[in-house]
C-alpha cells in the first residue's frame, strides 16, 4: 500500500491511499500499475504526485532495499576496503555494485573479479 501525495501542478489535488496491481522495469524506470487507476486518463490526473510507503523498522534485517545499499562501506571479507557504494545496477542475469573507489574513480563489481581472479567476495556495511 502506497500513498500518494499530490504534487505541484498535479491536476488530483487529493491524498489517497493506492494498491500496487504490478511492476516493471523499463529501462531504469519503475512502471507501476495500481488498482484504483483504471485507465490513460485517471493516471494522467496523477502526473508529478508523490509516492511515499512506510517501511517498518526491522532489528534483524536479512537484505537492504536497493536505495539504501548507497554511501555504505564495500570491503572484502578481511575488511579491506574497496570504497563507497555509488548504485547499484540492475541487469537480466545479476546485480552489479558501482563503487568509488578512495582514488575517486568508478569501478564496478565486474571489473573487480576481472581484474583480480585472486580477490575475495565483497560485502557492504553501513558506515
Amino acid at each position: 500500500m502506497l500513498e500518494r501525495r499530490p504534487g505541484k501542478g498535479t491536476e488530483d489535488r487529493t491524498t489517497q491511499q493506492l494498491t500496487v496491481s504490478s511492476q516493471r522495469w523499463n529501462k531504469k524506470i519503475c512502471m507501476l500499475s495500481f488498482e484504483d487507476v483504471r485507465d490513460r486518463d485517471a493516471a494522467e490526473a496523477l502526473r508529478g504526485s508523490t509516492l511515499h510507503i512506510e517501511i517498518p523498522d526491522e532489528d534483524e534485517q536479512e537484505g537492504w532495499y536497493s536505495h539504501e545499499l548507497e554511501g555504505m562501506v564495500c570491503q572484502s571479507p578481511d575488511g579491506h576496503p574497496y570504497g563507497v557504494v555509488v548504485e547499484l545496477v540492475t541487469g537480466p542475469a545479476q546485480d552489479l555494485l558501482a563503487v568509488r573507489t578512495e582514488a575517486g574513480t568508478r569501478c564496478s563489481s565486474r571489473s573487480w573479479r576481472r581484474s583480480s581472479p585472486t580477490s575475495a567476495p565483497m560485502s557492504a556495511s553501513s558506515r
